[in-house]
């Protein structure tokens, strides 16, 4: 299981995160890896049954970092097709959403 839910975070990384045209407000915020990073990363170390039990946490901590990079007006930067060297993160409606860094 913990396999299927790495490939899943992997296909979502390549195919989906590219083109939604923001990135985690947490990995923006504080420097450190990205909300679907840190679900990999945790599956890895503590298996899908305990990382379950992490997530409603850190989406919630994404949320409010998304609040905070509003609150402070920084601009998102947008994607450019084929750059991954870009910054951007959820604004507007989709800040107050902690589901927004997983999507």
């Amino acid at each position: 299981m913990d396999r299927l839910f790495i490939n899943l975070i992997n296909i979502y990384k390549k195919y989906i995160s590219p083109h939604k045209g923001f990135s985690c407000a947490h990995r923006i915020l504080h420097g450190e890896e990205s909300c679907s990073s840190f679900v990999k990363s945790s599956i890895q170390v503590l298996g899908w049954k305990r990382t379950i039990l992490l997530i409603p946490a850190r989406a919630k901590d994404c949320a409010a970092a998304a609040r905070k990079l509003e609150e402070n007006n920084e601009k998102p930067k947008r994607r450019k097709k084929n750059d991954d060297s870009w910054t951007g993160y959820c604004l507007g409606e989709a800040a107050g959403n902690a589901a927004c860094c997983f999507l």
